[in-house]
């Protein structure tokens, strides 16, 4: 394993996550959570604050094993490889969540389609991110 790329990869899509979501969640479908605010815990600050710190976790072990997978399958092939893959694990991740949360919570269609779409762009993202830091020719797994 070639660490030097490695880190570097996990630590891009670590912050490509967080900004993304914070956009997407904070600020993009923010009308759409206090329509709906009904349905979704309304924590305290010191619960929030736990909260947000095992989201952040959640960030970190997604961008660890989210770069991790994909430089056992690493080609070598630039940005279409990093779209390529984050198509998958946005398939993976993002249509079994909408389907459960559609099971779970009252929501709307419309709600529920803009959260798997901005989900599938997610991954794709940090697919593109991952392959652009992990440029180069294709590294060999040494554990």
């Amino acid at each position: 394993m070639q660490g030097g790329r490695f880190w570097l990869s996990v630590l891009a899509v670590l912050i490509t996550s967080i900004v993304y979501n914070l956009v997407v969640h904070g600020v993009i479908l923010f009308s759409l959570y206090e329509a709906h605010k009904d349905v979704f815990r309304g924590p305290t600050t010191e619960e929030r604050n736990l909260l947000y710190l095992l989201h952040l976790l959640a960030q970190l072990v997604f961008a660890l094993l989210f770069v991790y997978i994909f430089t056992k399958g690493y080609e070598g092939r630039g940005w279409a490889e990093g779209v390529r893959y984050g198509v998958w694990v946005g398939l993976l991740i993002a249509f079994p969540a909408a389907a459960t949360v559609v099971a779970l919570f009252p929501l709307p269609f419309r709600f529920i389609f803009i959260w798997t779409l901005s989900g599938l762009v997610w991954t794709v993202l940090c697919g593109l991110v991952t392959a652009a830091v992990y440029r180069g020719p294709r590294v060999t797994w040494t554990t």
